[in-house]
């Protein structure tokens, strides 16, 4: 599930939209963010948001930094809740299919890093967004390669999982994470980006089509066998 933070709809249609993002395509730069060098060891991302003190977009910046990092296991509870706020938000959309996990469980398979498929054999990453010292937002994307005999023979970054903290959904937050995923895979020799999102989340197909430059490559679609 890839979300970036819907108001709630109850809605009949099942379908999974599958996306794709060529990886020689780079995101374009937040209009509301500057991505600068991050001076530790680590090449990965800091910038500052157009935000005034109630964290809304101001046209008189109050200079926040966010950082995007590899996450470590003490970010676990601070992921857990942005994941909750994700599995609601779907388990109103589609109440025949998502259910909302205990904070608990989530919280220690992020604390005990096992996020991620066992198949994956290391060719994963989880980041996340901190800000001010909290944790509003994660991503989750790993190396996958088509099983399938009719599918060339190509690398995808698959995101797993992405999602913002409701507070600060609108900032840029989501567009920097997605882009630093995308330039891990770049980096681990993907030639595709993609991801998946349930077909009523209007809001994530915009952002992920008009602004991130995905584009449709299949859709999922589902038939209940049993009453």
């Amino acid at each position: 599930m890839a979300c970036v933070g819907m108001h709630p709809m109850r809605l009949p249609i099942r379908q999974l939209s599958f996306l794709i993002k060529p990886a020689k395509f780079s995101s374009r730069k937040s209009v509301t963010a500057t991505v600068t060098a991050q001076p530790r060891k680590e090449s990965w991302l800091k910038y500052t948001n157009g935000l005034d003190k109630e964290n809304r977009l101001s046209e008189t910046p109050y200079t926040v930094p966010i950082e995007i990092r590899p996450a470590v296991s003490e970010d676990a509870e601070g992921i857990a809740h942005a994941f909750i706020e994700s599995a609601v938000f779907h388990a109103e959309l589609d109440p025949e299919r998502y259910a909302t996990p205990a904070i608990e469980t989530i919280s220690a398979r992020y604390r005990e890093g096992l996020q991620h498929p066992s198949h994956a054999g290391g060719e994963e990453m989880t980041l996340v967004a901190e800000f001010g010292g909290e944790i509003v937002g994660f991503i989750d994307a790993r190396l996958e390669q088509s099983s399938d005999l009719m599918h060339r023979e190509i690398i995808y970054c698959h995101v797993a999982e992405i999602a913002v903290s409701g507070r600060h959904q609108s900032q840029g937050i989501g567009s920097h994470l997605l882009q630093a995923a995308e330039d891990w895979g770049r980096k681990m020799g993907a030639e595709f980006a993609s991801l998946e999102f349930h077909t009523e989340n209007k809001r994530a197909g915009l952002f992920y089509q008009k602004r991130m430059g995905y584009r449709p490559a299949s859709i999922t679609v589902i038939k209940r066998l049993c009453q």
